[in-house]
């Protein structure tokens, strides 16, 4: 099992919990909510104070300290990023779409007001849902080699804004607002 604990990421072994590797990052104190990713025999993970990295793993299974690829612009506090395929799909100041055969470089960066905010992240094999904080649902094709959005609704109307990480139930979302839970059919 590979996670957090309060100031590193490290490796578990989920039959004995017993700490196989761990990585200081290079910036202390950091803000551990985004969940690593895996990507062919790597793990890619993002931080707000130490950006997105990506690592390798030595011959005896341990993640090598030393990032073999980072990209210090894609820096979310709580909301993870998502995979689609070779790609890396983010927010910080923007939506970043990151190649991740190349080392993390940018395919595309799109700057949009909603997209300054916390935004949830949904992934399918071809497409890239955001919820934004602001009550936004945002559908982008998530191969297009810039951002193409395939649909754009204003779902919520919550003036605390959105925090809460949709969730999905066969072909419906449910999302949680500050005062009720909403339902919506997807097609």
């Amino acid at each position: 099992m590979i996670g957090y604990d309060e100031s590193t990421l490290g490796g578990w072994d989920v039959a004995t919990g017993k700490r196989l590797w761990s990585i200081t990052p290079p910036r202390p104190k950091d803000f551990n909510v985004p969940t690593a990713i895996a990507w062919n025999d790597r793990i890619v993970v993002s931080t707000e104070n130490n950006g997105t990295r990506m690592y390798r793993f030595d011959e005896q299974g341990r993640a090598v300290p030393q990032p073999e690829a980072t990209f210090g612009e894609l820096r979310p506090d709580t909301h993870t990023p998502v995979r689609v395929g070779d790609r890396l799909f983010g927010v910080h100041n923007g939506l970043y779409c990151l190649d991740l055969k190349s080392g993390l470089k940018p395919v595309w960066h799109w700057d949009d007001e909603a997209l300054s905010h916390y935004t949830a992240a949904v992934a399918s094999d071809t497409r890239v849902l955001l919820i934004t904080m602001l009550g936004e649902a945002i559908l982008l094709d998530a191969t297009a080699d810039k951002p193409k959005v395939l649909d754009r609704k204003a779902i919520a109307d919550d003036e605390n804004g959105l925090y809460a990480h949709p969730a999905f139930v066969g072909n419906r979302m449910y999302l949680r607002t500050a005062d009720a839970i909403q339902c919506y059919e997807l097609k």
